[in-house]
């Protein structure tokens, strides 16, 4: 069967086998939630499998052409699969995703092909879980996050593939990026993972200000954009006919097609909370226990993870959502794997400061980066995991990518996950 973008279904009337008919991908809502997609060229096919792989495990994939694993024009056939929708730790402790650099292709740090052929990588190597990229339209420009998903989705077939995290969500307009998300959790056979934030005014987060008022949109009300985006990414995945009434969003009677292959969609929420604004920390982790089936955070250190999770917790409680086993507490980390830790330090901070341009001081990179040597790294690492980190998504930082992916894959992720 095979369906051309743009198309219509060529599927006979009354006919319910999509395995024995063409569909498009708007059509085809039975087709895509229990379907293996498969690409080749410019055409989609869609069939019904038998079983999907068990957690953990690899499908098959035929091997590009050419001399390394490939994608996009080096992939003639890439099958893409249902993730597991794996919750919470895995039996071996926690889950590891590996962080791509969208922004990098644009500094010149990296190349398209070089970001998708570390996805590729990850795919296949079992000590990863899950592969990233990052989200700024303007504030800190970069290839799309949408547009990068959907390249990983066609590269891939066993890792969960996520934005860690969707910072321009007051910016985009809800229902239309809902559409698109539901879009790409069928396109990827279930395998997405959303995180919901609202940008940075603080250092690293670019020309935020600038953003804001190119969409026009006061950057006071972020907050409540970004609540209202997460309920109507929720309303709409679970409910056809759905209508929503907000301060900044309202429509009637809408069914959002394709549906998502994962009931319920997993969405996280972010909070970095700054212990010198109590109120506002507060309010930040009772949104996470309010409304997160995660939660993703970054800067911290054990003891103040532990903390925060802790409060996510109790907050859950007086909400009368008591958190279950499966709720994810992610930490955006980042690695740089070397013997030589003041070089490495060196290194990291000349590439942070080229990503951002800001001048972070070792206190802030202390906590914010694992360097040392492979066992030094793992320490690290390991203390996140002991006080509830349940995903850890790891950026290679530094300009040599692909060296620091082979250390982490074959250095330091064996001695978390094995």
């Amino acid at each position: 069967m095979v369906g051309r973008i743009p198309g219509t279904s060529t599927r006979a009337p009354g006919s319910n086998s999509a395995a024995r008919s063409g569909v498009n991908i708007l059509d085809g809502r039975d087709v895509i939630q229990r379907g293996v997609l498969r690409m080749a060229g410019d055409r989609f096919s869609f069939g019904v499998p038998d079983t999907y792989p068990r957690a953990g495990t690899h499908a098959t994939m035929p091997e590009p052409p050419g001399d390394s694993p490939g994608c996009g024009v080096g992939a003639d056939d890439a099958v893409l699969v249902g993730w597991s929708g794996r919750r919470g730790r895995s039996m071996a402790g926690a889950k590891y995703g590996l962080t791509l650099s969208n922004r990098s292709v644009l500094l010149g740090m990296s190349t398209v092909g070089e970001m998708l052929d570390l996805a590729v990588k990850a795919d296949r190597a079992e000590v990863w879980d899950s592969v990233w990229v990052g989200d700024s339209i303007f504030a800190k420009p970069r290839l799309d996050a949408m547009v990068a998903l959907g390249a990983l989705a066609a590269c891939t077939e066993r890792v969960g593939l996520g934005v860690g995290c969707m910072a321009s969500m007051p910016l985009r307009d809800a229902l239309l990026f809902a559409y698109q998300w539901l879009s790409f959790d069928a396109l990827s056979g279930g395998r997405s993972i959303f995180v919901a934030c609202q940008g940075q005014r603080e250092a690293g987060g670019g020309k935020f200000a600038e953003e804001f008022a190119a969409f026009g949109i006061d950057p006071g009300t972020r907050s409540r954009r970004m609540e209202e985006a997460i309920e109507i990414m929720r309303l709409v995945s679970e409910t056809e006919n759905a209508s929503y009434e907000g301060t900044y969003n309202r429509f009637e009677n809408v069914t959002v097609l394709p549906r998502p292959v994962q009931q319920p969609l997993p969405i996280w929420v972010t909070a970095n909370p700054n212990p010198a604004f109590p109120t506002l920390s507060e309010r930040a982790l009772r949104r996470v226990a309010r409304m997160g089936d995660g939660w993703m955070t970054t800067a911290n250190t054990p003891e103040t993870l532990a903390t925060n999770l802790a409060a996510i917790r109790r907050y859950a409680d007086e909400e009368g959502r008591p958190l279950d086993e499966g709720f994810e507490a992610s930490l955006y980390y980042n690695i740089h794997v070397t013997e030589d830790r003041n070089r490495g330090m060196g290194e990291v901070a000349s590439y942070l400061k080229d990503y951002y341009s800001v001048d972070y001081d070792r206190a802030f990179l202390d906590r914010w980066v694992a360097i040392g040597d492979p066992g030094r790294c793992v320490e690290l690492i390991r203390r996140f995991v002991d006080v509830g980190a349940t995903t850890i998504t790891l950026r290679l930082v530094g300009h040599d990518e692909a060296g620091q992916f082979r250390r982490v894959t074959e250095e330091v992720l064996p001695a978390l996950v094995g």
